[in-house]
């Protein structure tokens, strides 16, 4: 489940969970067939592979779950994450390795610029998908 959190695969992992998952629920649910929506969710959670397929977008919700946290907050470890990253680049360049994270250059980095894209790009359709809302993921 920890390798869930690696961001390399993200769009993988949202992407297999959306056509496995959630789009088959979402479809029963627009028909309105709530019990055989709640009989698919019964019937998913029997196959292991599904069951794990849920758990790895359950952790990755968690963990990348920071802008849906209080204002204050969500600022705060925003602050902190973006220091760590930083740092990492700092250290990259100090030693010339390759900078893994160009754009977390402290000197031309905006964090609420970078923040407003990953909120766009990663956190609404992640948490679109984990809702089961298949209209908004066109």
């Amino acid at each position: 489940m920890v390798l869930a959190t690696e961001m390399t695969n993200h769009s993988e992992h949202v992407n297999e969970f959306v056509n496995s998952i959630n789009t088959t629920l979402a479809t029963l649910e627009e028909n309105g067939e709530t019990d055989e929506r709640l009989e698919a969710i019964n019937n998913m959670l029997r196959i292991p592979e599904k069951r794990t397929l849920m758990k790895r977008m359950l952790i990755k919700c968690a963990d990348l779950s920071n802008p849906c946290r209080p204002l204050q907050y969500c600022i705060e470890w925003t602050a902190r994450i973006s220091e760590e990253y930083f740092s990492q680049t700092d250290e990259e360049k100090q030693r010339h390795l390759p900078v893994e994270m160009p754009r977390f250059d402290r000197n031309t980095c905006s964090i609420p610029k970078s923040q407003i894209s990953f909120i766009r790009q990663i956190i609404k359709y992640m948490f679109v998908a984990w809702n089961g809302k298949k209209s908004f993921l066109k």
